[in-house]
């Protein structure tokens, strides 16, 4: 009855692992990295001169053009790393919680852990103003072969630089809410919590 009682509790502290070990506080919202000069605006520039950034590092062959293969490779890397991450997150979580030590989690330290993480979610939420996104919201920019269709304008197979400018003064005009030329922290997307870059 423990062993079954501990095991439902691991794998229910699994599916909370993210909500109780995401960073400390709220990660920068999307776009502050894109403020190059730290003015609270971003430009046209500083947007394009990000996108590229983000992008262009997917390069593997250093031909200035991202190609699908090099994207899916990056998005392998990636989740290869993501999953080490949620890995050694879950035994922090478990350890935080094993209150006394004994590595297995009592029904009270279970409970405890199920308060902290809803508190933590509830204040993760009300930092966010619970903005979300789907399709058709500014913030939402689709699968990532979708990304990679939007972005390949003259459908070569590749993403060059040309056309990561493009996409990025597309998206700035729709987000530019004033037509001021720059964008303001209330007219950028709210950063996913928990969805780093690397």
């Amino acid at each position: 009855m423990k062993t079954a009682f501990c095991l439902g509790l691991t794998a229910a502290l699994t599916l909370a692992t993210a909500a109780l070990a995401a960073d400390d506080g709220p990660g920068p919202e999307r776009g502050a990295r894109a403020d190059a000069n730290a003015d609270g605006r971003v430009t046209l520039q500083e947007s394009q001169a990000a996108l590229r950034a983000r992008i262009l590092r997917f390069d593997a062959d250093r031909d200035g053009r991202v190609t699908r293969a090099e994207m899916d490779g990056a998005r392998e890397q990636f989740r290869a790393r993501r999953a080490e991450r949620r890995e050694q997150r879950g035994k922090d979580v478990f350890a935080r919680l094993d209150a006394d030590h004994d590595r297995q989690l009592s029904q009270s330290e279970f409970a405890a852990g199920r308060e902290q993480m809803r508190e933590h979610r509830r204040q993760r939420w009300a930092e966010r103003g619970e903005m979300r996104r789907g399709p058709g919201r500014p913030g939402h920019r689709g699968q990532p072969g979708e990304r990679f269709e939007r972005l390949d304008a003259d459908r070569d197979g590749a993403v060059s630089v040309a056309e990561l400018d493009r996409a990025a003064a597309e998206r700035f005009q729709q987000m530019d809410a004033n037509h001021d030329g720059a964008l303001t922290p209330d007219e950028r997307p709210m950063r996913r919590h928990g969805r780093g870059r690397d």
